[in-house]
């Protein structure tokens, strides 16, 4: 895991180092709930959401697009104790997992970043996820059954999300991100007729946070532009006096 974010991390600041644009940290709060096996209901049950936090780098390097490095961690939980049906509350499975994730996102701006203050978009990527589970005693016999499962799967973040940016240095953003998955062992349960392996286990996690960029904004025309900065050398106030009129 180590190497996978130092390597992903010196790939993203190598390809900033090498183009044109904007690069920033983020870092976001926000609640993270699972889908799985162990979930019958169309409305999660209240006790099974839990927290999440999201950090990383964001470079923006077009008016339409950005880039992401995007490490995730958060809790997910399943208990048969909300199911529907009579059988699954009888059969008593629970879990609790702790999610890490760092993936690379590619963010799609619907509005041009550099000619408005709210600014939607798309984002899709892909990542690598370690889960580290925690069965109750009923769950845990049914995993000693199925045989050893890996704890790393791949995962494929997608999702939709509002950025407002305050000034040049500052954005504020808000996303809603479902993590799909390979793996049908987030919840420890898999196999027939325990559970269905042919329905992947995923993760939603809804967010808020803020980006800080490192440099302002670029180019004659952005809304947002630092005119002191672009017209740098340039006494502006014997100009004003010369043409003010």
């Amino acid at each position: 895991m180590k190497r996978l974010l130092s390597f992903a991390m010196l790939t993203m600041l190598a390809l900033t180092a090498s183009a044109q644009g904007k690069l920033g940290v983020f870092i976001g709060v926000g609640t993270m709930f699972y889908q799985g096996d162990l979930v019958e209901t169309p409305i999660v049950p209240a006790p099974t959401v839990s927290w999440t936090l999201d950090a990383g780098l964001h470079w923006q390097f077009h008016r339409r697009w950005a880039a992401q490095l995007n490490y995730t961690v958060g809790d997910i939980k399943g208990d048969d104790a909300f199911a529907l049906s009579d059988g699954k509350r009888a059969r008593g499975f629970a879990f609790q997992s702790f999610e890490h994730e760092l993936s690379l996102r590619a963010l799609f701006y619907i509005l041009r970043a550099d000619r408005n203050r709210f600014v939607p978009y798309l984002t899709a990527g892909v990542g690598g996820l370690y889960s580290d589970q925690t069965l109750n005693a009923a769950n845990a016999a049914t995993v000693a059954l199925e045989g050893t499962v890996s704890p790393f799967a791949i995962s494929f973040p997608t999702g939709v999300g509002l950025i407002y940016q305050i000034n040049c240095r500052w954005a504020l953003k808000a996303e809603g991100v479902y993590h799909w998955t390979l793996s049908d062992h987030l919840d420890g349960v898999s196999v027939r007729p325990r559970g269905n392996p042919d329905m992947k286990d995923g993760f939603w996690d809804i967010n808020v946070g803020a980006i800080f960029f490192f440099t302002g904004c670029k180019g004659k025309g952005n809304r947002y532009e630092d005119c002191d900065a672009l017209n740098g050398g340039v006494d502006m106030d014997k100009l004003y006096e010369k043409y003010g009129q």
